[in-house]
C-alpha cells in the first residue's frame, strides 16, 4: 500500500496542518517585532526570511487555517452555529490582524500577540 493513501491525506488536512498554518501566522507576526536584531545577531527566523513577503505568506496560512478549520466542520456535521462562530469569528479575527497590524512596528506586533492567549484562556474559563 502507498504510503499516502486517502486516510493519510484527511489526517493532514485535519490534525497537522491547521495548528502548522495558525502557529506559523503567529510565530512571524510575533517575530517581526525582532526583525532588526535577529539580522543584527544572525538568528534566522521566518520574519527575517520571509522580507517583505510576510503579509502575503501569513495571509496564505491563514486561509489554509480557515480551510481547514471549515473542513474540519465538515467532517464533524457540525451545525451553522460552529460556521457562524468558531469559522466566522476567526476569519474576523485574523482579517482585523491582518488589517490593523503594523510589521514595522514592534509594539504593534507584541500586543497583537496576546489577544488569542486571551481568547484562549477566556474560553477554559467559559467551558470549565
Amino acid at each position: 500500500m502507498l504510503p499516502f493513501t486517502r486516510p493519510c491525506l484527511f489526517t493532514y488536512a485535519d490534525t497537522i496542518a491547521p495548528p502548522t498554518s495558525w502557529t506559523i501566522v503567529y510565530d512571524t507576526q510575533y517575530a517581526c517585532q525582532d526583525r532588526k536584531d535577529d539580522i543584527i545577531v544572525g538568528v534566522k527566523s521566518t520574519a527575517v526570511m520571509l522580507g517583505d513577503f510576510v503579509r502575503p505568506f501569513t495571509a496564505a496560512c491563514a486561509a489554509l487555517f480557515l480551510a481547514t478549520l471549515y473542513y474540519a466542520g465538515q467532517l464533524n456535521n457540525q451545525s451553522p452555529i460552529f460556521y457562524y462562530f468558531a469559522v466566522g469569528g476567526t476569519a474576523a479575527h485574523l482579517l482585523y490582524q491582518y488589517a490593523t497590524v503594523d510589521l514595522d512596528n514592534p509594539d504593534s506586533c507584541g500586543r497583537k500577540y496576546l489577544l488569542p492567549p486571551l481568547l484562549f484562556r477566556a474560553l477554559i474559563v467559559y467551558f470549565r
